[in-house]
């Protein structure tokens, strides 16, 4: 059995916009690799889901997303 839900663009952009901020925090923390070695954060990505995640947000969004990157 397959259910259906009706979501609106709003609910939409607000669902990839938190997805998108969730990896961007995980991608963001450097990791460490089987060997113990530091591995750096994939910058080009990085950078790839704030430009896409900026797209979808408000201007008052951007200023809390700035300020929660500066914070972090």
């Amino acid at each position: 059995m397959h259910a259906s839900i009706k979501l609106t663009n709003d609910q939409i952009d607000q669902v990839v916009i938190a997805d998108l901020k969730f990896m961007y925090k995980i991608l963001k923390k450097p990791d460490r690799d089987e060997g113990g070695y530091l591995l750096e954060p994939d910058n080009e990505m990085l950078a790839a889901i704030d430009k896409v995640v900026r797209y979808y947000m408000t201007p008052e969004q951007q200023k809390e997303w700035l300020n929660e990157m500066v914070g972090n």
